[in-house]
């Protein structure tokens, strides 16, 4: 199965340059891509899943809430359920990136006390290791250890797909028939967002997160239903998202707003 490779130009760029001593992860980005190698730089770009840690309380359990970080901007990126944030990592990592938007804060559910704890563990992680896809964070008062997500390969998703929904955390809003998204097996990817035709090339900027490299929108013709559907699809089409495919459904969650699209196979 073949996933789609983004020019060097394009990648963002996300380290922690650890504090002590570390072992450098695989395929850590060098100087030509905007990063640095050293044997304190541990490359953690991409999604990852929370598989469980500990703190000075025990071990912790979020298996009623499932934790999924990306480390952006200084950042880490919380998503669970529908509850999602920016947490600030610890100023003692050093961060070099050049990444997307930060998103803003949105929060629907109350969280246990052990899924808060992991995320607010996350701003005082003082040092990082990674042995391939599988990531440690910890200080002295705890350990909190994350899988990569693996990116959704290209060819479970090429075809044709309609917009059937529009979520905002917990908020759906239908969409009248119109809006649609088709990818090829060449990485272009071209539809309309109810009000303009697009078309460009899909790329993967880091494990999961993709965005459209030479996006080009036509000239908006819209009516007033597919304002604010247009308004939407435009958010995610143009910031970057996450693509994830379960259920015959294609998820496209943006990485800058609350956004998410959901796509149904065309009929």
């Amino acid at each position: 199965m073949r996933t789609v490779l983004v020019p060097a130009t394009l990648a963002v760029v996300v380290m922690i340059a650890l504090t002590g001593c570390a072992t450098q992860s695989p395929g850590a980005p060098g100087a030509e891509n905007g990063g640095t190698v050293d044997d304190r730089t541990v490359d953690v770009r991409g999604e990852w899943s929370f598989l469980g840690g500990s703190d000075a309380d025990g071990p912790l359990d979020t298996s009623d809430f499932p934790l999924t970080v990306e480390f952006m901007d200084g950042n880490a990126r919380v998503r669970t359920g529908c509850y999602s944030f920016d947490q600030p990592l610890n100023p003692e990592l050093e961060i070099v990136t050049a990444g997307l938007r930060s998103r803003p804060l949105a929060s629907c559910l109350a969280l246990g006390e052990d899924e808060t704890a992991a995320i607010e563990s996350l701003a005082g992680a003082t040092a990082a290791d990674r042995v391939g896809d599988e990531l440690v964070l910890y200080s002295g008062a705890f350990e909190l250890e994350f899988a990569l997500v693996p990116a959704v390969p290209l060819d479970v998703v090429v075809g044709s797909w309609s917009l059937g929904g529009i979520l905002w955390g917990d908020t759906a809003m239908g969409v009248p028939a119109g809006p649609t998204l088709t990818l090829s097996a060449d990485g272009t990817i071209s539809g309309s967002t109810g009000c303009a035709d697009f078309s460009g090339n899909l790329e993967e900027i880091v494990s999961g997160t993709n965005a459209i490299g030479d996006l080009s929108i036509g000239e908006a013709v819209c009516t007033e239903d597919f304002t604010a559907v247009d308004e939407n699809v435009r958010t995610v089409l143009e910031g970057g998202f996450l693509i994830r495919a379960a259920d015959g459904a294609l998820t496209l969650v943006a990485s800058t707003s609350e956004t998410t699209l959901v796509f149904h196979p065309a009929v």
